[in-house]
């Protein structure tokens, strides 16, 4: 997993957590370095890699305006590691950026307009299409998600989230609204970001869709909400119960 962070002001941090990802990091590395926007931060924290994925991270050659910063906490959770990401982030904004995920060229710089046109707000999200392998052609399931979102959401942000997460897999926060929310919970092994979202709206956060296609999301069978899926499920239950 890696958190990136990223802002020609030092805005804004990606972030991101690793473990063995060697399938993927040569063109994560690639489409990361290749964002339109100049200067962001960049947070890799590696959970124990022994692949050869880590020394590539290492030895990779980012362009002058990215500030990366690499940890080495041993194994740990996704989450648990989005926290420690949280936490060693200087920036004002921050969001996590998957290894098998990848954003469109003009992500980073989409976002930073939309930090100086509504500051009030505490969290963002646009549209992100699904693929089944990268580089891959859009399934229509991201058009129906993208769909039922827009229509949930006419009735209430309350609405949308107790029917689904909407947010996707990068949506943009602000770095002191997390920290006020408390940490991702980690017993969510597949759904701490929902209950974080949701709970940042139950405080009277802002949270705000934009139009704008943020990257690609890689649905994989092999993942871990689908090995675990019953599982999954009852943790979204639970999620949606606990903020009625």
């Amino acid at each position: 997993m890696i958190l990136f962070i990223m802002d020609n002001l030092n805005n804004i941090t990606a972030y991101c957590s690793t473990y063995n990802s060697i399938r993927f990091i040569k063109g994560y590395l690639e489409n990361i370095n290749n964002q339109s926007c100049a200067g962001f931060d960049l947070i890799f924290i590696d959970a124990g890699s022994t692949d050869g994925s880590l020394e590539q991270i290492k030895n990779f050659t980012f362009k002058d305006y990215i500030k990366v910063s690499i940890y080495e906490p041993g194994f740990m959770s996704v989450y648990g590691a989005w926290n420690l990401a949280v936490e060693k982030a200087t920036t004002n904004y921050v969001f996590n950026f998957n290894t098998d995920d990848r954003l469109n060229f003009y992500t980073v710089a989409t976002y930073e307009k939309y930090t100086q046109d509504f500051p009030d707000v505490d969290l963002f999200y646009g549209v992100h299409n699904f693929i089944r392998e990268i580089g891959g052609s859009p399934l229509p399931i991201g058009v129906e998600w993208a769909a039922l979102t827009d229509k949930l959401l006419l009735k209430s942000e309350q609405k949308l989230l107790s029917t689904i997460n909407p947010c996707g897999p990068f949506p943009l926060v602000k770095r002191d609204s997390l920290l006020k929310a408390g940490p991702f919970d980690e017993k969510y092994f597949s759904s701490a970001d929902y209950d974080m979202w949701y709970r940042m709206l139950s405080m009277g956060m802002k949270l705000k869709r934009i139009p704008e296609t943020i990257g690609d999301f890689y649905y994989r069978p092999d993942s871990v909400s689908q090995a675990r899926l019953q599982e999954s499920e009852a943790h979204d239950k639970e999620i949606q119960n606990k903020y009625k």
